[in-house]
Order: C-alpha cells, then sequence, then structure tokens
C-alpha cells in the first residue's frame, strides 16, 4: 500500500513538474538569436519573439524581433523594432530601419524604408526606391510623412 501511495505521489509531481514547465515555455517563448532555414525549420523552434538577432536563410516567420533581422524573405506578423535587411520583408508594425533588394511591405512604419518596392499603410518617415506608396500617395524615387 505505501508502494502504491508513493507510486501515485511521484507520478503526480513528475505530471505537475511537467505542466509547469509547459506553461513557462509559452510565457516566456523568447530568445536571443534564431537561425531559420525556413519556417518552421528553425532554431530553437517555436518562438514568438526574439530579442537579439535573427536570420533566415530561405524564409522565416514570427511575430515580433527586437535587434536585428537578416534573411531572404522573412516575415514577422506582429512588430519589428530593429535593422532589417533582406530581398523581401513583410511586417506588421516597423522601426527605424527596414531594407529590401526586392520589397519591403509593411502595415505601419516608422524610420526609414529603402527597397526597389516599398508599401506600408502609415507613414511616418521617408520611403526610397523606384515605388513608394504610402495611404496617402503613390511617388516614385522618394516619399515622405507630411
Amino acid at each position: 500500500m505505501k508502494k502504491l501511495f508513493l507510486m501515485i505521489i511521484l507520478i503526480f509531481l513528475s505530471v505537475s513538474f511537467v505542466h509547469a514547465q509547459d506553461n513557462a515555455y509559452y510565457v516566456e517563448n523568447s530568445a536571443p538569436v534564431q537561425i531559420s532555414i525556413f519556417d518552421p525549420y528553425e532554431l530553437p523552434p517555436g518562438l514568438n519573439t526574439v530579442r537579439g538577432a535573427r536570420f533566415s536563410l530561405i524564409y522565416g516567420d514570427i511575430m515580433n524581433v527586437y535587434g536585428l533581422d537578416c534573411g531572404l524573405v522573412q516575415r514577422a506578423s506582429n512588430e519589428i523594432d530593429a535593422l532589417q535587411i533582406g530581398a523581401v520583408n513583410i511586417t506588421g508594425r516597423t522601426r527605424p530601419f527596414q531594407c529590401a533588394l526586392i520589397l519591403n511591405n509593411s502595415e505601419s512604419m516608422t524610420g526609414l524604408q529603402i527597397g526597389l518596392f516599398n508599401f506600408t499603410g502609415e507613414l511616418s518617415g521617408i520611403q526610397i526606391g523606384i515605388l513608394n506608396k504610402s495611404r496617402t500617395r503613390i511617388l516614385p524615387l522618394v516619399n515622405w510623412s507630411d
């Protein structure tokens, strides 16, 4: 009887410990560095925030990046507060610098956007490229906020 009771307690404690670790993982789901071949093949996997540097070799997808974001094609669905450099950048709220070989596309941009094609909803800054579009206007070469 004592062995059964002890076994039940050990099982309960181990399950509680694993559950607590899972909850902690989802609450603090960030890392200082992430390397992504293409989503979902990335190290460390399953992050929603990088506070440091993210490198996307082919395609990276995450919610937030704070620091440096470099890669071929990268997407940040929520917020970028970083220097972002790539061939194609697709983001939510973006600041302070975004540079793309081909395309920058953001919901809002505060700062400087440089690329062949730059698209943003709200612009508070400058766009430099062949075609620049914000909510208020479309201009070649340079677009700025009022």
